[in-house]
């Protein structure tokens, strides 16, 4: 015999046991009734603000550097499924994918606005910063870059992402060792990056169609197109173009661009 909609209306209130939470709001302590589904609701919310609190303290250890996913996994190993995890916390914005197997956490996190530069290197590698990216940051060039140029060992590749855009040129392996430093972030990370003098040849040689035939032509190209300053382009180490020459593409580009600057000093 099935019962009447009243009976089973009845029967599910009965359910609803209620149960008394105790909560402390400082000087003022109160205790209120709640049935059992309004009291699982508070307490999902709860556990929620929890984990969200310990995701961010977990991340923020990370910093401001690319992180890879090996290194995610290991951070939350004590999950049955880290990789679940990983994907939930792109969702919620806490991380930022750039590319697979490499992620950057966000910055309301870490503090730290995403440094181009940094990313670049671990992005693809071996790699440097070069090019109108490293001249403007030395502030040889006057123009805004909005894309970061490095050059590579591998193949020439390009990678546009949710944080910019990154572009990658091959050299031989022997001329791009050449003419290298360890650039610092503000939060001190350190990334690979050509010298103003390696990234002016690096122009030359990367620059396709470009073809300087005399000293005279490369000074006009430096001062009137580049619009480098004379007293910068004076105070460059030529050991380092040399060594350029000496194993790199267009040899007798880089040769006419030593003969420029030694004309300045």
């Amino acid at each position: 015999m099935q019962q009447s909609s009243k009976v089973k209306k009845t029967i599910e209130a009965r359910r609803r046991v209620q149960r008394s939470t105790w909560w402390d709001f400082g000087q003022h302590s109160v205790t209120i009734r709640i049935d059992n589904q309004v009291f699982i609701d508070l307490l999902c919310y709860h556990l929620h603000i929890m984990n969200y609190t310990e995701d961010i303290e977990r991340l923020r250890k990370l910093g401001g550097i690319p992180v890879e996913y090996s290194s995610l996994c290991a951070l939350y190993r004590d999950y049955a499924a880290p990789a679940s995890k990983i994907a939930q916390l792109c969702q919620q914005g806490l991380l930022i994918r750039i590319k697979k197997g490499l992620y950057l956490v966000s910055e309301v996190i870490s503090g730290q606005n995403p440094e181009l530069s940094l990313i670049a290197n671990h992005l693809y590698g071996p790699s440097y910063v070069s090019l109108e990216s490293a001249q403007q940051e030395y502030g040889m060039i006057p123009e805004a870059v909005f894309s970061v140029e490095s050059i590579t060992t591998r193949r020439s590749k390009h990678f546009s992402t949710s944080v910019g855009s990154f572009h990658y040129h091959r050299v031989p392996g022997a001329y791009y060792e050449i003419g290298l430093r360890i650039q610092r972030t503000e939060a001190g990370y350190g990334y690979l990056m050509a010298t103003p003098e390696k990234a002016l040849c690096d122009h030359f040689v990367k620059t396709g169609g470009l073809q300087v035939r005399s000293r005279k032509a490369m000074l006009e190209y430096l001062i009137e197109f580049m619009r480098i300053d004379t007293d910068r382009l004076a105070s460059m180490d030529l050991s380092i173009v040399d060594a350029a020459a000496a194993v790199g593409p267009k040899r007798r580009t880089l040769l006419y661009l030593k003969e420029a600057i030694v004309c300045l000093t």
